[in-house]
């Protein structure tokens, strides 16, 4: 497997699996979603909680939190003390203790956590630990997805300049009587392989998808860049194959 970056916008990233079957590819999306391992909130004490927002629904707002880790960290417990009238936001939450070596960052700092109204107030503690989305889904590192790379052909010498109107994502253009991609990297990305333009074209056109080539998806939510949940994935599922030998 051969991989190369198309395009890369922040915490997002497309990538070109060459030679890969769906397999391969689901088995590294499965991995990341289920083994990279990442830092939540998993324990939750509230001490006082007058505000409108239950208890358990303040809890699994707090897990959702994302939080940055250095490896070096076991386990850190927060501690949030507010009071109304005021929106709460997720940096509101002050480190009180970490077990372990390193740092913990909030990632997303203004993440609202609830409304309190005046003479409401919060009190708790919060406890962090590593895990991974086969746990629960707080700690999936990112979104991920693949498809076939789309590979378009022209089945005639000459085609009609009104077959551009048949894409739905304006991918390609017809000079001289010729299919042209318009940018090879938006076709890739952008191309749904819907088949607009071979249903329409009266087989002109030909639509296929490439079993062995993989355009492969994923939007980091902040904890890694998007490079590393990749090379994280591949890791973790390298390692449970080593565990799967061995217990063979």
């Amino acid at each position: 497997m051969k991989s190369k970056i198309i395009l890369k916008e922040g915490n997002e990233i497309w990538m070109y699996l060459e030679d890969t079957p769906y397999y391969v590819a689901n088995s590294i999306r499965r991995s990341i979603l289920e083994y990279v391992k990442t830092f939540a909130i998993e324990d939750v004490y509230i001490k006082k909680n007058t505000s409108a927002m239950w208890d358990e629904v303040l809890a699994l707002r707090l897990g959702l939190i994302v939080l940055k880790a250095d490896e070096g960290v076991e386990q850190a417990t927060f501690e949030l003390k507010a009071k109304g009238p005021k929106w709460v936001y997720a940096e509101e939450l002050k480190i009180k203790d970490i077990k372990g070596k390193g740092k913990v960052e909030i990632v997303y700092p203004k993440t609202i956590l609830t409304y309190l109204d005046e003479n409401q107030e919060i009190e708790l503690e919060a406890v962090a630990i590593w895990g991974c989305g086969k746990e629960h889904a707080k700690w999936v590192p990112a979104h991920v997805f693949y498809k076939y790379m789309p590979k378009l052909t022209q089945t005639v010498e000459k085609l009609d300049k009104k077959l551009e109107d048949l894409c739905p994502r304006k991918l390609y253009k017809i000079e001289n009587g010729r299919l042209k991609i318009i940018d090879e990297k938006t076709f890739l990305i952008n191309c749904d392989i819907c088949k607009a333009c071979e249903d329409y074209s009266g087989g002109k056109i030909k639509m296929e998808e490439d079993e062995n080539n993989i355009i492969f998806y994923i939007e980091s939510f902040g904890q890694y860049s998007p490079e590393e949940v990749f090379n994280k994935g591949i890791e973790e599922l390298k390692d449970k194959l080593s565990e799967l030998k061995e217990k063979l």
